[in-house]
């Protein structure tokens, strides 16, 4: 009787805990989107290629992240505390740091280096939404992992299309093949044929499948190892 009071204990601490911990993610996003939005309305003037786009970050990195929660209590599912600020600072690192202060031309390969972190991470997630509260193969939570890894990166390529599309960006990178225009003709002078926002495109679906492929057997390899722990015990 008195284990299973010490046990219960310990997970209400552990749930307040990680409530705190969740909490605090939650205020370091507030602080930083804040700070974004006051950086670009301070740096860009209303009118400029992408000022509304840029202001909006903060916003939409909000949004998707309150997506997230609400997505895991509507499914009954949870992310570890670890896997949850991991999602934050990579949301942060993309849409507030990437399109908000323009790190993407300042940093060498940042967009291929977060394309690469998108696949370990998402890979993650998939994993351990799959296999929460439940026992699965190894083998197929990690191969969905690495399924939600991809989908997650055509859904970002959507939304670079989308700002491209509608708020004049070249997220895509469509803007470094042109070479000029004749108004003319209504022909376009590109440097590649296949045009820079394929390539870039592509390229960026293809080093997230690698960081998801990476992920995939150390998390099978992980979950394995548990497994064996637990028949011990």
């Amino acid at each position: 009787m008195e284990r299973a009071e010490k046990t219960e204990k310990a997970a209400k601490a552990h749930s307040a805990g990680a409530l705190t911990k969740r909490r605090a993610a939650w205020i370091a996003v507030l602080v930083v989107g804040a700070g974004a939005a006051y950086y670009v309305a301070a740096t860009t003037r209303p009118g400029e290629p992408g000022y509304y786009y840029r202001l909006m970050s903060p916003l939409v990195c909000a949004g998707l992240l309150v997506a997230e929660e609400l997505t895991e209590r509507m499914l009954g599912v949870r992310t570890s505390d670890g896997t949850s600020a991991f999602i934050k600072l990579f949301a942060l690192a993309c849409i507030v740091g990437g399109k908000a202060f323009g790190l993407y031309g300042v940093v060498y390969r940042y967009d291929k280096l977060l394309h690469t972190v998108s696949g370990v991470l998402f890979t993650v997630v998939g994993a351990e939404l799959y296999s929460y509260g439940r026992t699965v193969s190894p083998v197929a939570a990690a191969a969905f992992g690495v399924l939600v890894a991809l989908a997650s990166g055509y859904l970002w390529e959507l939304y670079e299309f989308a700002g491209d599309t509608f708020f004049g960006l070249s997220s895509q990178n469509w803007a470094d093949g042109v070479v000029s225009y004749s108004p003319e003709t209504g022909l376009w002078t590109v440097t590649d044929a296949r045009g820079t926002a394929l390539i870039d495109t592509m390229t960026d679906m293809i080093v997230n499948f690698i960081g998801s492929l990476v992920t995939a057997p150390f998390i099978a390899a992980k979950a394995r190892f548990s497994e064996r722990i637990a028949l011990r015990k």
